[in-house]
């Protein structure tokens, strides 16, 4: 990165919560559920709006804290633009990472049924929670390493084991260390869209996890997971 642009200052600083405290949102990838749960744990602590993303080959899935987040839109109705003035309070990552998967399907405020979660959801959880036990990438040969992950996982979050494809999960995971361009390319493209959100307070940003599956049509969708609150008023 240095040697593109040699202008650019790329300061290190092994002391993590010092480099928390000079920025407004953080963003991390490629890391082990561990550390992005200390991480966004600290931003909390810290009052720092947090982001987690990672591309997989096709797949990718990003989870937003941005604490409690005000936001202005506008809104065409016929010729006129009305502004809209929102508020959002974010569930801790923390919170979401080990929320109840059985909850998700019905919306905390008004507990009516509300979103569907595609099958890339859980088989990228499986992969992740996978890398942070055993270090690898789940992949053909790895039916008991699969069967241990998803049994724990059903545990945590109180689910069935059979929302788990263990076919997806050798799939996501053989693409685990690898990033396409094109699919870098659009998931990036959302992230920095909603960091900028996120630093302005224009637009509403994704509440709370976007999980992509690029495998056709490049399907993306948005979960909301965990207790998240939202109020907008004209």
């Amino acid at each position: 990165m240095f040697r593109r642009n040699p202008c650019a200052d790329l300061p290190t600083d092994t002391e993590k919560i010092l480099s928390i405290k000079r920025y407004d949102v953080v963003c991390m990838t490629a890391c082990k559920l561990s550390e992005v749960r200390r991480v966004g744990g600290l931003c909390r602590k810290l009052g720092k709006k947090f982001i987690t993303a990672d591309a997989h080959g096709f797949f990718a899935i990003a989870w937003l804290d941005l604490l409690d987040h005000c936001y202005m839109s506008e809104e065409a109705k016929g010729e006129k633009f009305v502004k809209k003035i929102g508020s959002i309070s974010y569930a801790p990552y923390e919170e979401a990472a080990t929320f109840d998967w059985t909850q998700m399907l019905v919306d905390q405020e008004t507990k009516k049924a509300n979103q569907s979660v595609g099958p890339a959801f859980y088989a990228i959880q499986a992969v992740h929670a996978a890398y942070d036990k055993w270090h690898v990438f789940l992949s053909d040969g790895d039916d008991e390493k699969i069967a241990e992950i998803t049994q724990e996982l059903s545990a945590t979050h109180k689910c069935d084991s059979s929302v788990f494809n263990t076919e997806l999960i050798k799939l996501v995971g053989s693409q685990g260390p690898y990033q396409l361009s094109i699919t870098c390319s659009i998931f990036g493209g959302m992230i920095a869209d909603n960091i900028l959100r996120a630093l302005t307070g224009r637009e509403k940003p994704l509440v709370n996890c976007l999980v992509f599956d690029g495998r056709s049509d490049g399907v993306g969708y948005v979960l909301k997971v965990g207790k998240v609150t939202e109020t907008e008023t004209e």
